[in-house]
């Protein structure tokens, strides 16, 4: 009965494939079967010196790194990174964030030890417009599929900058090398994990990892949705 009154509904109100723009059906909740076999996933595990982390070589001290999709601006996958971060894409976010999770989960690639996670914040002027922080939301799926508790109040920002999106590697870094700052970090944690929508230049993970070591010694790893080449 339930499927008979989907099938309805989509033939009342269709819904499209974020990469394709065609109609999909049934249980296809945001691509088509096509574009969804397609995904360019990554698969950067964590603890094994691939790409993500070695982007931070040199430049701040992270146990481990890892993302899941592999990031191309030109790319029709784009359209997903799009719609998490301006298109309102809550939901899709929190299903992709608990995608990875269950991935990390199940080819045993995840650290038990891990305290908690921290999604990366967003300036409280920003959030209202928004209305949501895509990290927040990848964050959520993450936890929700290992069982990895949120900390939402270790790091603040405080600072309104300017969009990253046309900035080269070097303005990325003069952007946000003091937008955040350590808020309040509980003594008894080891190890926590910042969460992040897409690295690029790993100028905003950078800044947050510094924010943390500045007062506080523990091991800080990250995991990202997506990760740029």
């Amino acid at each position: 009965m339930r499927e008979i009154y989907n099938s309805f509904i989509d033939v009342i109100f269709p819904r499209y494939c974020l990469v394709c723009n065609k109609i999909i059906y049934g249980h296809e909740q945001y691509l088509c079967l096509k574009c969804e076999g397609g995904i360019p996933f990554g698969y950067y595990n964590l603890g094994t010196e691939n790409p993500v982390e070695k982007t931070f070589w040199g430049r701040c001290k992270i146990d481990a790194a890892g993302a899941y999709i592999k990031y191309r601006s030109d790319s029709k996958y784009a359209s997903l990174i799009k719609n998490i971060k301006y298109d309102g894409g809550m939901i899709l976010a929190n299903d992709l964030g608990n995608k990875y999770g269950n991935w990390l989960k199940s080819n045993h690639l995840i650290d038990n030890n891990f305290d908690c996670l921290v999604p990366v914040p967003m300036h409280p002027k920003k959030l209202k417009k928004r209305g949501y922080n895509q990290s927040e939301e990848i964050a959520k799926g993450l936890s929700l599929s290992l069982g990895i508790p949120l900390d939402m109040n270790i790091l603040k920002r405080d600072i309104e900058a300017e969009s990253q999106t046309k900035k080269n590697r070097f303005s990325r870094w003069e952007n946000t090398k003091d937008l955040y700052a350590l808020n309040e970090l509980n003594d008894n944690y080891t190890h926590i994990v910042i969460v992040d929508d897409v690295i690029t230049t790993g100028s905003t993970i950078e800044s947050c990892v510094r924010a943390v070591h500045q007062f506080k010694d523990v091991k800080v790893s990250v995991l990202a949705l997506g990760f740029t080449l």
